[in-house]
């Protein structure tokens, strides 16, 4: 029997999707690594999920039971889900965006084709966008609960009273982001816990745990009341360390230092130089994605010579003097996907190198 994207079940008749959903079994989102729902990052967040929505996704074998059970019981969360998939691989083509690998999302009419080939290895490049995916999903569903916009959501901690400072100023805990929370809540998509799993499932856990970890970054805020700015009471708590400046980097360093494994000996994944890769390396099976064998970099553009000669598969390129614009720009939320919104602010000439 051909296999079938779960992206294309999801226009026929539920008929046939039920049919292909009790030959597949119940947790056929799980048993696949528990990515099938990755597929989500086509959904429209502007677009309220409704119960049919949910019915379908799970029919496609995007859900999982537990997942279909979450997207009708609070769809809040769902959305949360959407915007965490799309803002790691908006980061992730952002990162890669000079290498021959560039985190490409579609291959003609292939819309799963970036999931579905990391879904099929343990590379570096699979552990990166697991650990983004997982970090990702994290961060918006603690910045989601934090801000309201998903209900029953509980503070981290609140301390009525916390110092009082010697010029008279008493410090105040607010409430703070609940990490613990949003971790609990993201089971059904990032996993529990570790149970019995052959060394790439391990390994899959394992960049998925170092994910939740880098997406559990937070920070001291505090904010001065009082009469006249006098700041006689200052109320603090714990907010999320801003993704854009601390996340990708991380991640990018963690990707670079990825670790090669040998074996997992209970419950612990030994690396070919017979260390226990430590919870905050990333790790991985098989070697780095050749991209120079999956597609061509012919016409895809650097901003220099020596990042020609990392991109380009050929090391060949030409370049030219053009009038570029100079634009300001700034990552939002448009029609339900994260998008740059630039505003042009001049013109200047450039050196522009484009791979042959």
């Amino acid at each position: 029997m051909s296999r079938i994207s779960p992206m294309s079940l999801l226009p026929m008749v539920p008929v046939l999707a039920l049919a292909l959903v009790v030959l597949a079994g119940p947790d056929r989102a799980v048993a696949a690594g528990n990515t099938r729902y990755w597929a989500l990052y086509h959904e429209d967040v502007q677009v309220p999920l409704s119960h049919q929505r949910c019915s379908e996704l799970q029919l496609a074998g995007v859900l999982a039971p537990s997942q279909h059970l979450l997207c009708v019981n609070r769809p809040q969360v769902l959305r949360a889900v959407v915007r965490g998939l799309q803002r790691a691989v908006h980061y992730c083509q952002h990162t890669f965006r000079d290498s021959p690998w560039d985190c490409p999302l579609d291959a003609g009419s292939n819309r799963g084709y970036l999931f579905e080939q990391l879904q099929k290895s343990s590379t570096p490049e699979s552990g990166y966008l697991r650990a983004a995916v997982a970090s990702s999903i994290i961060y918006e569903i603690a910045a989601d609960c934090r801000q309201g916009f998903i209900p029953n959501c509980p503070c981290g901690s609140v301390h009525k009273f916390i110092e009082l400072l010697p010029n008279g100023t008493r410090i105040i805990g607010g409430c703070d982001v609940n990490i613990h929370h949003a971790a609990t809540v993201a089971e059904p998509f990032l996993g529990a816990g570790l149970g019995a799993m052959a060394t790439r499932e391990a390994v899959d856990h394992h960049n998925t745990e170092l994910g939740k970890l880098i997406g559990s970054s937070t920070e001291k805020y505090c904010r001065c009341h009082g009469l006249s700015a006098s700041c006689s009471i200052k109320v603090c708590h714990q907010k999320l360390s801003s993704f854009k400046t601390t996340h990708p980097e991380i991640l990018h360093t963690k990707y670079r230092q990825s670790q090669l494994v040998k074996s997992f000996q209970q419950g612990t994944l030994i690396s070919t130089n017979q260390d226990a890769v430590t919870a905050e390396t990333m790790a991985h099976l098989d070697p780095s994605v050749n991209s120079c064998h999956m597609h061509s970099t012919v016409g895809k553009q650097c901003d220099s010579i020596v990042q020609c000669r990392q991109t380009c598969c050929s090391s060949q390129y030409t370049e030219r003097t053009v009038i570029v614009s100079m634009p300001i720009c700034r990552l939002v939320m448009l029609g339900g996907v994260f998008r740059n919104t630039c505003v042009v602010t001049g013109t200047r000439m450039a050196t522009q190198y484009t791979c042959q």
